[in-house]
């Protein structure tokens, strides 16, 4: 179906120099897209009603400088700054939209049902949206890694980034990019930079 916008998109580029001084210039993007149509066929919808579906894409950052420790382990606040780079490959795209009929949420891997352990990490970041909205409502999510899930490129950073901009648009948060930032570190701590490019 054809895409609106229904949230902010972030561009920037960093310029990075190779041995050989050759200036390069690396796209990095945080976007955030409303959805008429998106669909999985790990998802069964056809007992569902039709509800807006919201896209987010972004981008794993690697850290140069790592924060160390917390100050707040609920809130999830380091207790140093850090250093980091969004990467324009490997991005993460999840799709969202809530479901009242259900009674739990359901949550899509790359096309295939979730495991439990990945499922309650989304289910616990959506449980604080709720109770921020008051709006109970679950919801159907599905996430595709471009690049290799679990296997040290911050995949985790991207998903919570998508997730919490996925999820703030089909509970009607209008949030900027600070606001969308702290949702996201709640659910990975350095998915508060995968927010910005």
């Amino acid at each position: 179906g054809q895409s609106s916008p229904v949230g902010v998109r972030v561009g920037a580029w960093l310029r990075l120099r190779t041995p050989r001084g050759t200036p390069r210039s690396w796209p990095v993007r945080f976007g955030l897209r409303g959805l008429q149509e998106f669909g999985s066929s790990a998802v069964d919808r056809s007992a569902m009603p039709e509800q807006p579906k919201f896209r987010a894409v972004a981008h794993p950052n690697i850290a140069l400088i790592k924060y160390w420790g917390k100050v707040d382990h609920d809130l999830i606040i380091p207790a140093t700054s850090s250093l980091s780079l969004t990467l324009d490959i490997f991005p993460t795209t999840t799709t969202l939209h809530l479901d009242p009929t259900a009674t739990t949420d359901q949550v899509v891997l790359n096309g295939q049902p979730a495991g439990d352990k990945f499922a309650d990490r989304v289910t616990k970041f959506l449980d604080l949206l709720r109770a921020r909205t008051g709006n109970t409502a679950r919801a159907v999510v599905d996430t595709v890694n471009a690049g290799p899930t679990g296997a040290g490129l911050a995949s985790s950073a991207a998903g919570f980034a998508a997730l919490a901009g996925a999820a703030a648009a089909a509970w009607g948060m209008n949030l900027d990019e600070e606001g969308l930032s702290r949702r996201a570190r709640r659910g990975s701590g350095s998915a508060s930079r995968s927010i910005y490019a």
